[in-house]
C-alpha cells in the first residue's frame, strides 16, 4: 500500500543520513529501530488481515504490558530501583527513586505503558465480557501507577494525551462502566 511505501522511503532516507551524520553510532541505532518498526508493521499487515487477529495482537501486547506493570510494582514494593538493577548488571549509575524492569530503560518502559492506554480503552469499549472489562480496568490502573513509578516525564505527557481518549469514549461505555470511567478520570486528575 501507499503507507508502506512511505514508511519504507522514510527508513531509506534515515539510512542515507548515515553518510552525513555527526553521530554515526546513534544513526546506526536509529536505522535499526526504524527497520524493526517497518518489519513489525509489515508483519501485522501480512499476518493480521482480519479484525479478530488485530484484536488478538492487541490482547497479546496488553498481556505483556500487564506483566511489565506488575514487575514494576513488585520492584517498587521490594525497594529495588532501576539503578540497583543496572548495578547488578555491572553498570554504574546515579541512584534515583525510579523503578523499571531489568534491562529496560525507565523512559522506554513508561512509553510502552502509555502506548497501551488507548488500546485498553478501545478494548473496554469493545469487550462484551464483564470479566475482561474488569481485567482491563485493573490493567489501566496498573499502567498509570507504573508510569508514575518510572518517573518518566515523557511517558507522563504521553499518558495525559492517551487518557484524553477516556472522557471522549464515555458515550460508548455501558452504564455500569461509566462510573468506573468517571472514577478513573477523577483519579487521574488528582495525580
Amino acid at each position: 500500500s501507499v503507507v508502506h511505501y512511505l514508511m519504507a522511503s522514510f527508513v531509506a532516507f534515515s539510512a542515507a543520513s548515515f553518510f552525513w551524520s555527526a553521530d554515526v553510532d546513534g544513526t546506526l541505532t536509529r536505522i535499526g529501530t526504524y527497520s524493526q518498526l517497518l518489519i513489525v508493521v509489515w508483519l501485522i499487515w501480512e499476518l493480521a488481515p482480519a479484525e479478530v487477529r488485530v484484536l488478538g495482537l492487541m490482547r497479546a501486547y496488553l498481556g505483556g504490558i500487564f506483566v511489565a506493570s506488575m514487575i514494576t510494582v513488585y520492584n517498587f514494593a521490594s525497594g529495588t530501583t532501576a539503578a540497583q538493577q543496572e548495578a547488578a548488571l555491572g553498570v554504574d549509575r546515579w541512584e534515583e527513586g525510579r523503578y523499571s524492569i531489568i534491562g529496560i530503560n525507565e523512559n522506554d518502559l513508561g512509553l510502552m505503558l502509555a502506548m497501551s492506554v488507548p488500546l485498553i480503552i478501545y478494548l473496554v469499549i469493545r469487550s462484551k465480557s464483564n470479566a475482561m472489562r474488569t481485567f482491563l480496568w485493573i490493567q489501566l490502573i496498573a499502567c498509570i501507577g507504573s508510569i508514575l513509578l518510572t518517573g518518566s516525564r515523557g511517558a507522563l505527557i504521553s499518558l495525559v494525551v492517551a487518557a484524553a481518549m477516556l472522557p471522549l469514549s464515555f458515550r460508548f461505555l455501558p452504564a455500569s462502566q461509566k462510573l468506573a470511567a468517571g472514577l478513573a478520570c477523577i483519579g487521574a486528575a488528582a495525580c
